[in-house]
């Protein structure tokens, strides 16, 4: 592969192994789109998921979208329960530990949410630790597993944990999914400082990716300027990697869509309490109008 594009530094030079990209929760929504659009730069592509028909139906696409190019690309499934207690990284770690794969890309994508914006004390036990589960303990199970693998590439490598703007505006009805985001962004934080605070600096760029609404497997649409399909946010995302004039390797937290990013320094000037204010206004009209809507 030799076109420039946003992550081109992340991509092996050496022809004899390939760079592979691993997605998590990646057989819908920004999970899709993370794999299809890597798949398009060139990358090979670790497809995480928890049902196997799904991800053959991914496999598929992504093979197919690349058989007519000059290097196809080559696409393995894996199969784990993220939301178990503790989650089990299953087929992931055994890819990780394929000494002859070598991991340049990883996108803690995974995440759910409540999706009917229950009470706290409406959530069970089993769906509350799942949640935890799913949102904070497997993602840094997997960048546990993976930091070392990618450390040891030989090249720049890429870790992204995806959070949200919840990390910043703690929802109303949303108490567990938002705590979950705000471990995601310090999470994420942290791994950047470590990777910064050794006498050999690492050559891996930690990110802490922030979406705000997104079309995807949690929200329905029509797309607006606030709430993008998967696949611009995703192609944003992407594109906010690439090297500045001052750098080539990216800031701890970006927020890659501008009418987000907006937002969030509208909600960071305000006093906390008018943010709360704000938040608690958009949420409980949401959930009054997914209620009087009966989904």
């Amino acid at each position: 592969m030799t076109a420039s594009h946003a992550l081109r530094r992340y991509q092996s030079t050496d022809d004899t192994k390939p760079s592979w990209a691993l997605v998590t929760g990646a057989t819908n929504g920004m999970g899709y789109e993370w794999a299809s659009q890597l798949a398009a730069l060139g990358f090979n592509v670790l497809i995480h998921g928890r049902d196997q028909a799904k991800l053959d139906k991914v496999k598929a696409d992504l093979t197919g979208a690349s058989a007519s190019s000059s290097r196809p690309i080559e696409v393995r499934t894996l199969v784990a329960d993220a939301g178990s207690v503790p989650p089990q990284l299953g087929q992931i770690a055994e890819a990780i530990d394929d000494p002859s794969l070598s991991l340049r890309v990883v996108v803690n994508n995974i995440g759910i949410t409540n999706q009917d914006y229950p009470l706290l004390e409406e959530v069970s036990d089993e769906d509350a630790c799942a949640m935890v589960a799913l949102n904070t303990m497997f993602p840094t199970l997997v960048a546990k597993r993976a930091l070392p693998k990618m450390k040891a590439a030989g090249g720049p490598a890429l870790l992204i944990n995806v959070a949200s703007l919840g990390a910043w505006a703690p929802s109303p009805y949303l108490s567990v999914y938002s705590g979950t985001k705000a471990y995601n962004l310090h999470f994420s934080r942290s791994l950047y400082n470590e990777q910064h605070s050794s006498p050999s600096p690492s050559q891996v760029d930690v990110v802490c990716m922030v979406p705000g609404t997104v079309i995807s497997g949690m929200n329905d649409g029509p797309p607006t300027s606030m709430m993008p399909t998967s696949h611009d946010w995703v192609k944003s995302a992407i594109a906010s990697l690439a090297p500045g004039w001052m750098s080539s390797r990216p800031g701890p937290v970006i927020v890659p869509w501008g009418a987000h990013a907006r937002g969030l320094k509208f909600l960071n000037a305000m006093p906390m309490g008018l943010g709360d204010r704000i938040t608690r206004n958009f949420v409980v009209k949401e959930r009054n109008k997914k209620r009087a809507s009966g989904a």
